[in-house]
């Protein structure tokens, strides 16, 4: 498997702004530091971790970072499973179910990181993609492109 992209903190700010946006909640970052070790985490398991972790491992880490830090004043479960899911689409998967209660059996330790990642893995399908539609999603989560 190719490196695949990662998602940087500004990236993760604009995904837990708009889940604010659409469920409501109190917007805002509670701990920087915990925001930037959550959202570097999943690089640091690609990078270091044997065997390479597949990309719903990697997808699993932001979902348990972000779920587990609390680095926003509210809305870390929202923000943690749609970074997740952000992750595998621009990496080329399409979540095609509501992980909500994954997500929750997760953060609250009833469900483990493996049974997290395989809910991913089964909720997902691949994307029929070219080039430009990845360039087009990459602007698009950036904030450059209307959806």
């Amino acid at each position: 498997m190719s490196d695949p992209l990662f998602l940087i903190e500004e990236q993760v700010i604009a995904i837990h702004a708009e889940q604010i946006r659409l469920f409501g909640g109190r917007p805002g970052i509670r701990d920087g530091n915990l925001l930037g070790s959550a959202v570097m985490h999943p690089q640091f398991v690609w990078f270091y971790t044997n065997p390479t972790p597949s990309l719903f491992e990697l997808a699993t880490e932001y979902a348990f970072s972000l779920g587990k830090n609390h680095p926003f004043i509210e809305g870390n479960k929202r923000a943690a499973i749609a970074t997740a899911i952000a992750f595998l689409d621009v990496n080329g998967r399409y979540v095609e179910k509501d992980l909500t209660n994954e997500i929750e059996g997760l953060v609250k330790g009833e469900i483990t990181k493996q049974q997290f990642s395989f809910a991913l893995e089964c909720a997902c399908r691949k994307k029929d993609r070219k080039i430009i539609d990845l360039v087009y999603e990459v602007r698009r989560l950036l904030g450059y492109e209307e959806n």
